[in-house]
């Protein structure tokens, strides 16, 4: 009879935390479309609720305000970039960025709910903030790939930042619906400005029409 007890306890306990998971993908859900029409600062924790059909004690029993949703939302999308550049290259062997990697590295923002997600960070109704955190991310991932030999110094560290500034407005690019280069043709473009720099990338590029 305990270990019914014990085992019917751990069964409900499981559904009570998908139940958790779910609620809180609904409040994630709510307030990504709500973004895609309206800007983050306009929007209240009244307007989530009401989206969901919830009352506001339900959202403050998982939040502490439409921010605290919001960075759950961007770090989890850190996250799932994270891993998937893990996935594609060892971060601890810096042989340098190469066409192959780029193109992996942004096939995760092909994925629907990915580009999707990205798009609304990104649009004009997002938080500025999230740009500031895949900056850094993109910083260190560049930093992290180049050779041994590049010590860290105020201009690296600029130069970090336009690299990933770079990036980012790829990925605008990438998840707009006026996308009309492939992610191949991406990846080799960005190659081309990372190894070659901007004005002999525009000449290939311009030559190549």
């Amino acid at each position: 009879m305990t270990d019914f007890v014990v085992k019917l306890g751990k069964q409900e306990a499981i559904m009570y935390s998908k139940k958790q998971a779910a609620t809180k993908n609904q409040f994630e859900t709510a307030l990504l479309q709500l973004l895609a029409v309206k800007k983050f600062e306009t929007i209240t924790v009244r307007d989530v609720t009401e989206a969901m059909h919830y009352d506001r004690s339900s959202f403050y029993r998982y939040y502490d305000d439409k921010y605290a949703l919001l960075g759950t939302i961007e770090d989890q999308v850190i996250a799932d970039i994270q891993r998937h550049y893990r996935q594609v290259t060892d971060l601890n062997e810096r042989a340098g960025v190469t066409v192959a990697q780029l193109t992996e590295l942004l096939t995760v923002f092909d994925q629907p709910t990915m580009a999707s997600r990205m798009a609304i960070l990104l649009g004009p109704n997002g938080d500025r903030l999230f740009e500031v955190k895949l900056t850094k991310l993109f910083s260190t991932i560049f930093y992290e790939s180049t050779e041994p030999t590049v010590k860290k110094t105020a201009g690296t560290a600029l130069i970090e930042q336009y690299l990933a500034n770079l990036f980012i407005q790829t990925i605008r690019y990438q998840t707009s619906p006026s996308r009309s280069l492939s992610t191949e043709e991406l990846a080799q473009q960005l190659n081309d400005i990372y190894c070659r720099g901007f004005v002999t990338s525009l000449h290939r590029s311009h030559h190549e029409v």
